[in-house]
C-alpha cells in the first residue's frame, strides 16, 4: 500500500515563513537563522553578518553552515563571515564538503532541516 502511496503522492512545496524581512535574504535563510538563534539581538548579529556577505554564498552553503554551527552566536557568527566573506574559487570543492558534512546533498535536504527545526507558531 505504501508503494502506491508514495507513486501518487506529490511532496508539498516546502515556502518559508520567517517572522521578519531582512533585505537581502532569502526567507529560508532568516527562517532557519530564527529557529537556529531564538534570541532577537543574536539574530541581528547573524543576519548583519549574513547581509554583508550574501553576494559570496549560496543558499545552500549558508544553510549548511547554519546547521554545522550552532553552539553560540558569537562563534557561529565568525565561523560565518570566515566562510562567506571571500568568494569561492572552487565552488564545487567547497559545497561539496559542506554538504557531505552537514548532510544537505540538495537543497530539498535543507528546506527539510529548515522545516523540521521550525517551530509551531501556534
Amino acid at each position: 500500500m505504501s508503494f502506491f502511496k508514495n507513486l501518487f503522492s506529490k511532496d508539498e512545496p516546502f515556502v518559508p515563513t520567517p517572522t521578519q524581512e531582512v533585505s537581502g535574504l532569502e526567507p529560508i535563510i532568516v527562517q532557519a537563522v530564527e529557529n537556529v538563534f531564538p534570541n532577537i539581538d543574536d539574530q541581528k548579529e547573524i543576519f548583519e553578518v549574513l547581509s554583508k556577505n550574501r553576494k559570496n554564498s549560496t543558499v545552500l552553503i549558508i544553510l549548511s553552515l547554519l546547521s554545522l554551527k550552532t553552539e553560540n552566536v558569537k562563534d557561529c557568527k565568525k565561523w560565518l563571515q570566515d566562510n562567506t566573506s571571500t568568494p569561492r574559487t572552487d565552488t564545487h570543492d567547497t559545497f561539496y564538503h559542506l554538504a557531505m558534512d552537514s548532510g544537505f546533498h540538495s537543497i530539498k535536504d535543507a528546506e527539510k532541516w529548515v522545516k523540521s527545526i521550525t517551530k509551531s507558531r501556534a
